[in-house]
């Protein structure tokens, strides 16, 4: 027996676990997903396509701009890699002296639990980022061929140009997959930077609206604080997410050889 709207119902749900991975990746990354797609997502999607895109070239084309491709992929993450090293310092450096403040013993216990966990996550974050900037091969170097083929090999898992063995299907073109192991570890210091910016920001949250919670509701200074600390809050957060698929429009620069004399 059918039901009215058991059609629209089915196509919801069709389109939900068609969607779901990417909805789920959006909902998890959402702070820095438009850095990760264009820094990870999209230049490791970009060699992989090659041997679609490019039908055209021969084989030692392909292989050559793969290689290119695989240059400006080492670019985008050592310079991913010292922005969360420096970023990280920041924080590091600044948590300590939020926990001298008057206000902060007497804060709930979540405000000095969120600053100690934004401490070990800046802490994480400089240190992967480190590791990952050392693992990679500094760009004002000629990188060898071999390098790059292999790194290649690592991010799409090793599958040749026009394979179509283990193929996925995607909007008429097929896909090879990815190395999404070897993905989710290079993009790892900036989502640790991400949940220490978070915890940090949690903990100014306490600070500031935590004796509003009080059975006295907080002095008025305190509500006055309170609402103006809300306000550039929220002002903040909607004029930097809203600015920052602007700035993400810029395309990225191609990929150059270097030149060593």
């Amino acid at each position: 027996m059918k039901y009215p709207g058991q059609t629209m119902l089915q196509r919801v749900m069709a389109w939900t676990i068609q969607h779901a991975p990417h909805l789920l990746l959006r909902l998890c990354t959402f702070p820095y997903y438009n850095a990760l797609r264009r820094n990870t997502l999209d230049a490791v999607q970009a060699i992989d396509d090659v041997g679609e895109t490019e039908q055209g070239k021969t084989e030692q084309e392909k292989t050559e701009q793969k290689r290119n491709l695989a240059r400006r992929f080492i670019l985008f993450k050592i310079n991913e890699s010292k922005y969360v090293q420096v970023a990280g310092a920041v924080i590091f450096a600044s948590v300590p002296s939020c926990l001298t403040w008057d206000n902060v013993p007497s804060s709930h216990w979540s405000t000095r639990g969120l600053f100690y966990s934004s401490i070990v996550f800046a802490l994480v974050a400089i240190v992967s980022g480190a590791q990952q900037q050392m693992v990679l091969p500094s760009n004002d170097v000629k990188i060898e061929d071999v390098y790059l083929d292999g790194l290649v090999d690592q991010l799409t898992k090793g599958n040749s140009v026009g394979s179509t063995e283990a193929s996925k299907k995607k909007n008429g073109k097929s896909r090879r997959g990815r190395n999404h192991r070897l993905i989710f570890a290079l993009q790892l210091p900036l989502m640790i930077f991400s949940l220490a910016v978070a915890a940090f920001l949690g903990g100014l949250l306490g600070v500031v609206f935590g004796p509003l919670g009080s059975s006295q509701r907080g002095t008025d200074d305190e509500r006055k604080i309170a609402v103006l600390f809300g306000t550039i809050v929220i002002f903040l957060i909607l004029i930097s997410f809203g600015c920052s698929p602007w700035v993400y429009q810029i395309p990225p620069m191609k990929p150059v050889v270097p030149i060593v004399v």
